[in-house]
């Protein structure tokens, strides 16, 4: 006896299941799906496969799935996968997602099971080139609760020949998927480099805390995803720069450098940050940042260069006035050799 499943079609819902033929028994041979998911015009498709088994091949022209950026296969090519290793977590640049599953004549499988839902399309606030030498940057809304269906990417892109550090003093995301111990549902995840194409440094969720990251060029790419679901407090990411080549030296020769620094007693460890504002004059300079911008703290914990440089309260602000010759402040930055 044998048992016939359709398969494919038009989904237009804000969510729902996509399955092999007869999931979770074994597929039919000869299978030909497709199902075209359709969202509304200012939402993206996000796309997790909760289980996947099928018939495994290297270049995966067996049994397998094809993934489309739009409604056809003459869109962007987002991949095929087969085997017992789930595809990675999608998401669409448009409002549509092609998926095609076909098997050829033999060996099935027990198939998949994927989660589709519409998220909205990526903010302005929440894709953003970082380019200063150091900064934090923290999930939206932080310390509120971020939203909910958002594909979040921060690119930290430095002059060539710099280093990236990256580490989050604070995290706190959804809880991994309890079943497949997976960070399935809201994820912060990192990779070295400007795209979700490079090696992947890793994927966190929870209040599960990254270790420090050191890229090996001068980009690295954050992305924050989250579902439609529960909703945390999010994260904060403190990066810095290092490893400038001679060539950067150079360029830099007769600037005041200086570095602010919070000191974050719970955790430990000193934060840069960015001054709100900064004004000059020929022997020294006033920074001021905002209050809003740091936790609550005193103003001992908020230095230039080193504790004996803290800086004074405002009704809202931390202010430091410094001398260039203090505070661990240079006139300039020599090159050996020059």
């Amino acid at each position: 006896m044998h048992l016939f499943y359709t398969c494919g079609g038009v989904l237009t819902g804000l969510s729902g299941v996509i399955s092999s033929p007869g999931y979770p028994l074994e597929y039919s041979n000869n299978a030909d799906c497709s199902w075209t998911v359709h969202v509304s015009n200012r939402s993206v498709v996000s796309l997790v496969f909760l289980d996947f088994q099928l018939e495994n091949n290297e270049g995966c022209n067996f049994d397998y799935i094809a993934l489309f950026d739009g409604p056809t296969v003459k869109h962007r090519h987002l991949g095929n996968y087969c085997g017992n290793a789930r595809p990675p977590n999608t998401v669409t640049t448009s409002n549509q997602l092609l998926v095609v599953f076909k098997s050829d004549f033999n060996i099935g499988g027990r198939g998949f099971k994927a989660y589709y839902y519409s998220g909205e399309i990526i903010r302005r606030e929440c894709q953003q080139v970082l380019k200063a030498i150091s900064r934090n940057f923290t999930s939206p809304n932080y310390p509120n609760i971020y939203p909910n269906n958002i594909n979040c990417h921060w690119t930290i892109a430095l002059a060539p020949g710099y280093r990236i550090k990256l580490f989050f003093p604070i995290i706190e995301l959804e809880d991994q998927n309890s079943l497949t111990n997976m960070c399935d549902y809201d994820s912060v995840a990192v990779y070295d480099g400007d795209s979700e194409t490079d090696p992947l440094l890793g994927c966190w969720c929870g209040t599960q805390q990254p270790p420090f990251l050191t890229s090996k060029t001068n980009k690295l790419l954050v992305v924050l995803r989250t579902d439609r679901n529960s909703a945390f407090m999010g994260f904060i990411a403190s990066y810095t720069g290092g490893g400038m080549s001679a060539t950067h030296n150079l360029s830099v020769r007769k600037q005041h450098l200086c570095t602010l620094f919070y000191y974050h007693s719970a955790l430990m460890f000193c934060v840069p940050v960015v001054p709100v504002n900064v004004t000059c004059t020929r022997t020294e300079f006033q920074i001021q940042i905002s209050q809003q911008s740091l936790p609550q703290l005193d103003r001992e914990s908020v230095y230039l260069g080193n504790p004996s440089c803290s800086s004074q309260m405002t009704a809202t602000t931390y202010k430091i006035l410094a001398r260039f010759v203090n505070c661990g402040t240079a006139g300039q930055v020599s090159v050996p050799g020059k």
